[in-house]
């Protein structure tokens, strides 16, 4: 008798199928989900951390923002020298102004210094304007003149006059902004020192502000 072929394979039922295709599915829609989570998670992180804003450049030339005429005005034959700190993305500029030689054939001399720190970019992103406030209280040792008109605070370290020529210091912060000028010249007077040292960190905080 011959060998009877082997029966053909047994289809799956549709039962089957169809628990197998719902478990398929499941699945794919717990990927979705468990994906759709992580995205949201993403966007939210990004969206919660504040976007850092670099302060401006400082003044490329802060001679210039003082003026030529005050400065040849207030040093006697004048020299000026202007620079930025580029190793700090312009965030810190500087102008020095001497007598050229020293002193003049009537003895008079001058030197005016003044200087820019923008605490927002070279300083802590996250508390730039208290660094400012910091280094402005230890240069002022407790000398604040709050209501004097520049900025947002200032003091005026020392003015003095001696022999005939006269020296002062003003200090300023305007936010995270702090402006330094140093100033004597002779002949001179206190008064005189303070004043022009003033109306040059005045027009320095005024183009800051722009």
């Amino acid at each position: 008798m011959p060998d009877l072929p082997p029966p053909p394979p047994s289809r799956p039922s549709s039962a089957r199928t169809a628990v197998v295709l719902a478990v398929a599915a499941g699945v794919l829609v717990v990927a979705l989900v468990a994906f759709a989570v992580v995205v949201v998670q993403v966007l939210s992180s990004d969206a919660d951390e504040p976007e850092v804003v670099p302060a401006p450049d400082a003044p490329a030339d802060l001679c210039a923002v003082i003026g030529a005429d005050d400065l040849a005005a207030w040093v006697p034959d004048a020299e000026a020298e202007a620079t930025t700190d580029e190793s700090q993305v312009n965030t810190e500029a500087s102008c020095q102004v001497d007598t050229a030689g020293g002193v003049t054939e009537d003895l008079a001399y001058g030197s005016l210094g003044a200087r820019v720190y923008r605490y927002g970019s070279i300083g802590d992103a996250d508390r730039p304007e208290a660094q400012a406030v910091e280094a402005l209280a230890d240069r002022c040792e407790g000398a604040l003149e709050p209501d004097a008109g520049i900025g947002d605070e200032s003091c005026v370290p020392y003015a003095e006059e001696s022999a005939g020529s006269g020296r002062t210091a003003v200090e300023v912060r305007r936010g995270a902004d702090l402006v330094t000028v140093t100033y004597y010249a002779s002949p001179l007077t206190a008064d005189e020192a303070r004043e022009r040292a003033l109306e040059a960190a005045t027009q320095i905080v005024v183009t800051l502000r722009r």
